[in-house]
């Protein structure tokens, strides 16, 4: 549950963090299901939860950074 840690931290926006946090959450996720269906002793295919975890957890990291801002509202990035 380390991963909650990044809600506390405030000096970033709220929507990066919910999204960080989300994204994380779902990369223990899937890395929990890989391996149940590795070494668990339950015998379910779930390549394509594994899958969907996996790509929806790089999108949402992937595109975080579009909603990172200090606490001035600054951007890291030039929008004009």
């Amino acid at each position: 549950m380390y991963f909650l840690f990044g809600l506390v931290y405030d000096r970033r926006s709220r929507l990066f963090r919910w999204l960080m946090v989300f994204a994380t959450g779902l990369f223990v996720f899937s890395d929990t299901l890989i391996g149940n269906s590795r070494y668990g002793t339950i015998e379910i295919n779930l390549n394509y939860l594994i899958d969907i975890t996996y790509v929806l957890n790089i999108f949402l990291l992937s595109h975080a950074i579009l909603f990172l801002r200090n606490e001035l509202g600054m951007t890291p990035y030039k929008t004009a």
